[in-house]
């Protein structure tokens, strides 16, 4: 299983929630995000769009696309780590590796 270090994002802000999972029998893993950059008051008025995060996922996958949006994504190897370009994330998504 990954760690939290296995999965380096870059373009991302702090208040995005990160969490890494695979299904049973290994086949698939996946990377979730939820976007909580609403700003201080509560309830969020307004969730701020991401634009072109990178993730640099520690895995021998060699596909992405994003379960909620139904998008292939643009990948690219760097050695051990396969690199992902989500172009958006708005209040959630899934990126499925394959």
């Amino acid at each position: 299983m990954l760690s939290k270090r296995d999965v380096v994002p870059e373009n991302l802000e702090t208040s995005v929630e990160l969490t890494y999972r695979s299904n049973y029998d290994k086949t698939r893993e996946m990377v979730s995000m939820i976007n909580f950059t609403g700003g201080l008051s509560r309830p969020y008025e307004k969730i701020y769009t991401q634009h072109d995060i990178l993730l640099h996922i520690q895995t021998s996958k060699s596909k992405a696309r994003t379960l909620v949006g139904g998008e292939e994504l643009i990948t690219k190897r760097d050695n051990k780590d396969l690199i992902v370009l989500l172009p958006k994330l708005e209040l959630f998504e899934t990126i499925v590796l394959e």
